[in-house]
């Protein structure tokens, strides 16, 4: 039996964030978009997050729903912040979800910033 799997795309880069050494790799898959984001080599805090339609619908105002589902909730508050600015940006063009894989090395807002420039300046979306 042969299967047949969906085509998807994956982008790779290299920056540096602060000084930093900052991979981020893009898959788009079907359904969703697969974001990693790292600075130390590991997976991190990962966050799901994806737009709300039947609230849309009902309150004629994009909401979105945001789920730490990996990580210290506390501290990734932050990250949950980067997430909902991402999936605002992707469900502009896209109704897919996102799955943001993070791990910085700095929790400052300024540097959490800068990465997040980076990874709306190279989207794959």
């Amino acid at each position: 039996m042969q299967t047949n799997f969906p085509p998807f795309q994956t982008k790779h880069f290299e920056t540096n964030v602060d000084n930093l050494k900052t991979d981020i790799i893009y898959s788009v898959f079907e359904k969703r978009i697969f974001i990693w984001v790292s600075q130390t080599k590991s997976m991190g805090s990962i966050i799901y997050a994806e737009k709300d339609k039947l609230a849309e619908e009902n309150l004629n105002v994009p909401t979105y729903s945001l789920t730490t589902l990996l990580g210290d909730r506390k501290r990734d508050q932050m990250y949950q912040i980067m997430a909902r600015q991402v999936i605002e940006q992707i469900s502009k063009n896209s109704n897919k979800a996102l799955l943001l894989s993070i791990a910085t090395k700095n929790m400052e807002i300024e540097h959490l910033r800068k990465v997040l420039q980076q990874i709306l300046k190279n989207k794959v979306w």
